[in-house]
């Protein structure tokens, strides 16, 4: 009987220590800056922002030859020469507007697929300590869940309590 009631006390005991979980925290953000790959990276992107930069000047040359063209020598044109000038100039100053409104999009989009291959990294690296280590759940220095143990994952159990069957059943 005393056998049985210590099985069923360590039975308990395990039951409540693994419910607890183990939870940590990471900084990806601080630890993406302290990669080898992240020199690379920011040099990477600083060469495809003095590319955006020189596609900048070339249409900003562009537009001033053309200002300047027009106001040497629009007086003495035909008129259907002169508008489509004045047309060339609008065109012109349309390009440089929309390439500005687009250079930060453009920028943006490369950093972040330079970014990444290294968060990647990082989450794989995340996966394999946390496993290891027994992690349930790790949380980002924002607060955000990053990492979070499948077994605990109840996401079934709550469809199956609103009466909602698992997608492909």
């Amino acid at each position: 009987m005393r056998t049985i009631l210590l099985g069923a006390l360590a039975l308990l005991f395990t039951v409540t220590t693994q419910a607890q979980g183990k939870v940590g925290t990471i900084d990806s953000d601080y630890i993406v800056t302290v990669m080898p790959e992240f020199v690379t990276m920011q040099k990477d992107l600083k060469a495809y922002n003095a590319d955006l930069e020189g596609q900048m000047q070339e249409k900003v040359k562009i537009y001033q030859e053309r200002v300047k063209d027009f106001q040497a020598n629009g007086a003495t044109l035909p008129a259907a020469t002169a508008q489509l000038k004045k047309d060339q100039i609008i065109a012109a100053e349309q390009d440089i507007a929309k390439f500005r409104q687009n250079g930060s999009q453009l920028l943006e989009l490369k950093r972040n697929e330079l970014m990444r291959p290294l968060y990647e990294r990082i989450g794989k690296a995340l996966d394999e300590v946390a496993k290891a280590e027994g992690y349930t759940q790790v949380m980002n220095s924002n607060g955000g869940v990053v990492y979070s143990d499948p077994a605990y994952d109840i996401t079934v159990a709550v469809m199956l309590k609103l009466g909602i069957e698992k997608a492909g059943n």
